[in-house]
């Protein structure tokens, strides 16, 4: 959910500015770059959303980005 909670507000005071600004450099370039990319060249299952073609592309590819 993206509510908002104090348990998050939490855990970015401890991880500090830096780290919330990479984790948001990640975010825009994942969903605003690679994704779009990734979906405009790919070809979606008969019967598949652009949105759920944009998720499965997500999961299966573009998350790994952030881990190198």
């Amino acid at each position: 959910s993206t509510g908002f909670s104090l348990a998050l507000v939490g855990a970015g005071y401890l991880m500090g500015i830096t780290a919330g600004i990479a984790i948001l450099i990640g975010v825009v370039i994942s969903w605003g770059v690679a994704v779009p990319l990734l979906t405009v060249n790919s070809v979606p299952a008969d019967g598949q959303s652009l949105s759920d073609l944009a998720t499965q592309l997500w999961s299966s590819q573009v998350r790994f980005l952030g881990a190198g």
